[in-house]
């Protein structure tokens, strides 16, 4: 499995990181994580015999940061009011 595309506010180190701690955790299964970025995110993780890449896809978005939660709170100021 490849990743290729990384949350905004994250960087492929907070990434890999993250990752190596769900999987110390016990979270999630991986066999090997390699990054491979230069000017565009590519992080190789490869799966142990009997995981499914499904069951892994699920599990990085439910224990790493390859999901964050951006907030935004927007005003618009009319006539000098919010």
């Amino acid at each position: 499995m490849v990743i290729k595309e990384i949350p905004p506010t994250t960087t492929t180190e907070s990434l890999t990181t993250s990752i190596e701690d769900a999987f110390r955790k016990g979270k999630l299964k991986v066999k090997s994580i390699h990054d491979f970025t230069s000017e565009d995110a590519e992080i190789e993780l490869k799966c142990p015999a009997g995981v499914s890449a499904e069951k892994l896809v699920d599990a990085l978005y439910a224990f790493t940061d390859c999901e964050v939660s951006i907030s935004s709170r927007i005003v618009v100021i009319r006539e000098n009011r919010p």
